[in-house]
């Protein structure tokens, strides 16, 4: 069973195991600086950072952004070292189950096997691909490039009705923008 341990930003050796996983796993345009992570564990109560942990040692790590009407998974990535053994089901399926608010996501359209296979994962567990919305993740800093993404959602049947809402608040409270980039 795995288990979602809270990360407080005076923990230093799990954020140093969150910060290896975290940068093994995204490539720079998909992550902010790891010292803005930190930063918004100690300001940010909407900001959950969670190591996630299976038999007493991690396997992960997982960045969520809690609103009262939905969440926002920013960041989902499993250990190398334990990828392709299930964990990263077991993981998704315990945070869906331990909230019964809607899930929002962003993946890479699929123009690989790759991407292809992770929106499957996604689906496989009852999220929803809307490629029909153009959306553009906005650099995390100067030094960063907008990435054209897709949005997924779980338990979420008004999407349409609400993807602008959504939109502007990943933009300004995920991303710090307040306009379209």
């Amino acid at each position: 069973m795995v288990k979602f341990v809270p990360v407080s930003e005076t923990d230093v050796k799990t954020l140093d195991y969150i910060r290896s996983v975290y940068e093994d796993s995204f490539p720079v345009d998909e992550r902010r600086e790891f010292d803005q992570v930190e930063r918004l564990l100690k300001e940010n109560e909407t900001f959950h950072l969670a190591v996630i942990e299976k038999d007493g040692r991690g396997v992960g790590l997982l960045s969520y952004w809690q609103w009262p009407d939905w969440r926002y998974v920013e960041h989902f990535a499993v250990d190398g070292t334990c990828r392709g053994k299930g964990i990263g089901r077991e993981i998704l399926q315990a945070f869906i189950a331990e909230d019964d608010t809607p899930i929002v996501l962003e993946v890479e359209h699929p123009d690989d096997d790759i991407c292809i296979r992770r929106i499957r994962f996604y689906e496989s567990l009852g999220f929803v691909l809307h490629p029909e919305y153009d959306y553009i993740q906005p650099p995390y800093d100067a030094t960063k490039h907008p990435l054209h993404l897709y949005l997924m959602t779980s338990r979420m049947t008004d999407f349409a009705t609400r993807y602008q809402e959504i939109k502007s608040r990943l933009y300004a409270q995920v991303y710090g923008v307040e306009k379209d980039v």
